[in-house]
């Protein structure tokens, strides 16, 4: 709920209540998923020291309750967390070992939203020609699967990604898909 409206603070005060009760509790999907969603919402605020250290937490329960759809999510967050703190390499191998897992489960949102922060990653490196492939790669997704949030940010990208490489006629068009 809080997190939905963007009440960060409070998100993360109830959160942290939960973990509390929980830890006493043998419940270990429940605690997985709060430490999870605790993590997720360190990484909206962009404390990605603190969403990983919430992230390894969740991951380890995730992999010992032999849970792999929350292990895929777990990693792909950390390979956000791990792009915000500018450790590309293990940001690209989390985000790929996420996508791969992924797949398997057919969930295309989070595949073309883990895509758009692997294409940062590649932009990160001075490597445009893939961070474009895997920002087109997303938006195929997207527009397949109407995914609108994921259709502007992968937009948004390329359009960056367009002008960066001197292409303005492209980085035009996806800039007004972007708007």
């Amino acid at each position: 709920l809080y997190s939905g409206t963007r009440s960060h603070d409070n998100a993360i005060l109830y959160y942290k209540r939960s973990i509390n009760i929980l830890r006493e509790d043998t419940d270990s999907v429940s605690l997985g998923s709060v430490l999870f969603n605790l993590g997720d919402e360190y990484l909206k605020i962009e404390r990605h020291d603190t969403a990983l250290q919430y992230l390894e937490e969740s991951g380890g329960i995730f992999q010992r309750i032999d849970y792999p759809l929350g292990v895929a999510y777990n990693q792909g967050n950390m390979g956000v967390a791990y792009l915000g703190l500018k450790r590309y390499e293990a940001a690209e191998q989390n985000l790929v070992e996420a996508i791969d897992q992924l797949e398997a489960f057919e969930d295309y949102y989070a595949i073309s939203a883990y895509l758009i922060s692997l294409a940062k990653v590649y932009r990160a490196r001075g490597q445009i020609n893939n961070a474009i492939f895997t920002a087109e790669r997303s938006l195929g997704l997207a527009r397949e699967y109407g995914l609108k949030q994921e259709i502007s940010d992968a937009s948004r990208l390329l359009a960056d990604l367009y002008e960066q490489r001197g292409d303005t006629d492209r980085a035009l068009g996806h800039y007004k898909e972007y708007i």
